[in-house]
């Protein structure tokens, strides 16, 4: 067996590796969502609008997985939406006047917000539910403004 190690160009730090079932050294790799990903859930109850992911300062937020429920409600709709002071963009609308909703979305792609806007949920009508989004943030290095980000989507 050949002893390496990867290390980084930049930092001189190896890259982590933990020991396997069998005390072999496996190269550990994950994706962003995995290694800095957050959750988090609000209750629904009432008609109006709750803030499930705060911005901080011009971070962006990236979606990882949706999951929303809802029962049927005459009149009755669920919106997810990324906003801020100025600009919305609906994510996902539910309309619950028929039928309850159920959904559970692993996203694959990158469904990311703008610099310094929120995910926030706005239900019309006394729905019973929940809605949870797994998350992580981006720096501000890497997060653009509303137009660039609108014209790039």
């Amino acid at each position: 067996m050949i002893k390496s190690r990867l290390i980084d160009p930049k930092s001189g730090k190896d890259y982590h590796t933990y020991t396997g079932y069998d005390d072999a050294p496996v190269l550990v790799t994950t994706s962003h969502a995995a290694h800095d990903g957050h959750f988090a859930a609000v209750t629904l109850a009432s008609a109006g609008t709750q803030t499930i992911v705060e911005a901080k300062s011009k971070q962006g937020i990236v979606l990882t997985d949706l999951i929303i429920s809802g029962e049927k409600v005459n009149g009755g709709s669920i919106t997810i939406q990324f906003t801020d002071a100025a600009n919305t963009v609906n994510i996902f609308i539910a309309t619950v006047t028929d039928a309850p909703v159920a959904l559970a979305i692993p996203f694959a792609g990158r469904w990311v917000g703008w610099q310094a806007c929120d995910i926030k949920v706005v239900t019309v009508g006394n729905i019973d539910g929940s809605v949870s989004v797994g998350y992580f943030r981006t720096p501000e290095s890497k997060t653009m403004a509303y137009a660039k980000w609108d014209a790039e989507r």
